[in-house]
């Protein structure tokens, strides 16, 4: 699984958390304090969550950080 592929995989699993949870974008944006704009294109899979940013969702929607991440990751030289 390449970057492109972990960052579209984690995109995927918060959209389908925030959905579960009946919150909005927005919401999610101003409680853990990433401008909606910057969200939008986290969530559209354009840039990379950071670890801070995936474990405050994580808290956010009363989910474990676990579920935001995929299952199985490159191992050190693999893409």
């Amino acid at each position: 699984m390449g970057s492109s592929e972990i960052r579209a995989n984690v995109a995927e699993r918060v959209r389908s958390a925030l959905k579960a949870k009946g919150r909005s974008q927005l919401s999610l944006s101003l409680e853990i304090g990433i401008p909606n704009t910057t969200l939008g294109r986290k969530l559209a899979g354009h840039i990379d969550f950071t670890v801070s940013e995936v474990f405050a969702i994580a808290r956010a929607l009363s989910v474990p950080a676990s579920d935001l991440l995929p299952d199985t990751l490159p191992r050190n030289g693999e893409n």
